[in-house]
């Protein structure tokens, strides 16, 4: 490798590997690996992708195939001849840039134990499982005629009521509990912070598009401070189209000042933040698998996937941004 990097310094031409292999690349470049062993395993790679390496006299086998009088010394990514720097990175929020199901879940606690205290005969479990099923289907009215927060505490009512409880002024105070705990969990995961101040040090921008509730999502964002750390923030709801429409992706490399093919979009859901970056033709995709969960066939394939950004720089040192 210090070979390689003494010989890109001294400025004598780097022969790539499609070169070495004698094959027509259409499309796609080609990396190398090396291995103790001597012999080098070849991967395609993805268009964009590209990687260099130096060679010397000796003996070499490359995928079954003997190339007398070359030894592969190292790699080295670079840059293609179609620039792929990175000028932004865009993050969604939940379960991405914050762990809002550890908040969540801190939050139904609270709720439940209020409820324990208030009507001990109610099955605080099945409670749970109702309300969270009424949530899904609608976590606010979808006419827009009801406030949010009043909607959501209704779901509890309709929950209680199913337990043969009729108390409005509860389930009131149940969502005001739910969402006072929430917020006061709704932190950055680790790292966040360290990852943004180092992404700007190196000019790149940054920023958050998520999906919600204006009014939710508001509040969460102001609970963390995201204004204070990142340069552009959209919400879905406050927009004519959401995620993964790719106006707001546009929208949202216009206000940074970046160009789609060199951005990056990271997120925890396939159907919206990684198609959304796919279809609007981010340089990469990455997707935070929080939860660990398969790839569901035929569904959207990201570039890259991580369980939490702590892994993220890895990510970016592979599209040649090397952080501090």
């Amino acid at each position: 490798m210090h070979a390689v990097q003494s010989i890109l310094q001294s400025g004598e031409s780097i022969r790539p590997l499609s070169s070495i292999l004698g094959q027509k690349v259409v499309g796609l470049r080609l990396k190398c690996n090396v291995h103790t062993n001597g012999f080098v395993d070849r991967r395609v790679l993805r268009p964009r992708r590209l990687a260099i390496f130096y060679a010397r006299e000796e003996k070499v086998n490359i995928s079954g195939k003997d190339f007398k009088g070359l030894e592969v010394m190292g790699e080295v990514p670079v840059l293609s001849t179609k620039s792929r720097n990175v000028g932004g990175v865009f993050f969604d929020l939940d379960d991405t840039l914050v762990l809002t199901h550890q908040a969540d879940s801190a939050a139904h606690s609270a709720v439940l134990e209020l409820v324990k205290v208030r009507f001990p005969q109610v099955d605080r479990s099945v409670l749970l499982k109702s309300f969270i099923k009424k949530f899904v289907g609608h976590a606010w009215d979808p006419e827009h005629k009801v406030e949010v927060t009043q909607w959501r505490a209704g779901l509890w009512g309709k929950a209680l009521e199913e337990q043969g409880v009729v108390n409005l002024d509860l389930a009131r105070e149940m969502q005001d509990v739910f969402d006072r705990e929430r917020l006061r969990s709704f932190r950055w995961a680790s790292g966040v912070e360290a990852l943004v101040r180092q992404l700007h040090a190196q000019h790149i921008k940054v920023g958050i598009i998520t999906n919600g509730h204006p009014v939710v999502q508001r509040a969460k964002l102001q609970a963390c401070k995201a204004s204070e750390l990142f340069d552009t923030i959209l919400v879905g709801g406050e927009e004519p189209n959401s995620k993964p429409h790719k106006d707001i992706f546009l929208k949202a490399c216009g206000l940074a000042g970046c160009k789609p093919e060199e951005s990056v979009m990271v997120g925890d859901t396939l159907t919206t933040d990684i198609l959304g970056g796919f279809n609007t033709g981010f340089l990469s995709t990455v997707w935070v698998n929080v939860h660990n969960e398969e790839l569901p066939p035929g569904g959207p394939k990201p570039d890259h996937i991580i369980s939490s950004i702590s892994e993220l720089e890895n990510v970016l040192k592979q599209l040649g941004v090397a952080l501090n």
